[in-house]
């Protein structure tokens, strides 16, 4: 209890989307996987606690804020990581903090090597969270989708990347009511950004102009297309009892077309 209540403390609720909230809900997807998916059934008992903690941490302290824009503005995170997953490194090194210190160490209980192990696969999920690694993502698991070996580590290590990506953009795939929610959740929070470059007399990021009326359903159907549909596709692929989200995403992509089309017209 002290570790969730330091974790949750440690966001900061002022963010639209990336705050506990967030992380909850990550963790949330991430449980639906192991035991609905059965993705458990792949993975060893130190995996899944790596995964659950590296979900509920996998965004702590988050300004509010992407990559691009603090390397952009040289920001101290930026000039930290040295312009390399400033935010990613940060949450890492945030949420490891926490699993150590005093008063809310959940590992101290664990051998040399299992805490080597935890580690490793917390670490390399929460750095592969990163957008910007997507592609390498994917890639990687198609690479062992079918030949997957639970006794190799490494086969491991990357299904633990996949689903934490996965359950990261796992709004979309949700019943649409809560698909929406978050969607507009994440859109206030870009549009926060695309202010701040406004105000700095940068670029504005693509689908962080307030202005823009057809932002929202144009934003969700390019990450529809682009992000959530590829990992989705291989996700149901390899666990076929987590079919009900290329259901949503068929119906949500539909819903999100429409209102495109009445903002347009």
């Amino acid at each position: 209890r002290k570790f969730l209540c330091a974790v949750r403390d440690a966001y900061h609720s002022v963010n639209p989307y990336h705050n506990f909230r967030h992380a909850f809900d990550v963790t949330q997807c991430l449980y639906y996987y192991l035991v609905t998916g059965k993705a458990m059934e792949y993975l060893c008992y130190i995996d899944i606690f790596a995964l659950i903690v590296a979900t509920l941490i996998h965004d702590i302290g988050h300004p509010g804020l992407n990559n691009a824009f603090l390397v952009a503005t040289e920001s101290t995170l930026a000039i930290r990581y040295n312009d390399t997953s400033p935010l990613e490194n940060f949450h890492c090194c945030s949420g490891w903090q926490i699993i150590t210190q005093e008063g809310t160490n959940i590992i101290e209980n664990l051998t040399s090597g299992q805490r080597a192990e935890f580690r490793l696969m917390l670490t390399n999920t929460v750095l592969s969270s990163d957008p910007a690694r997507t592609v390498e993502v994917i890639s990687k698991f198609e690479g062992i989708m079918n030949q997957y070996d639970k006794t190799s580590h490494s086969h491991r290590l990357v299904f633990g990347q996949f689903l934490l990506k996965c359950a990261d953009v796992s709004n979309p795939v949700r019943a649409f009511p809560v698909s929406r929610y978050w969607a507009e959740m994440i859109q206030s929070e870009f549009f926060l950004q695309g202010d701040k470059e406004r105000d700095l007399g940068i670029p504005i990021s693509p689908f962080m102009d307030r202005d823009s009326p057809e932002a929202l359903p144009r934003m969700q159907i390019s990450f529809l297309d682009y992000v959530v549909e590829p990992l989705s596709s291989r996700l149901v692929a390899f666990l076929p009892d987590t079919n009900e989200v290329l259901t949503n995403l068929q119906n949500n992509r539909t819903t999100w077309a429409k209102y495109l089309e009445n903002a347009s017209d």
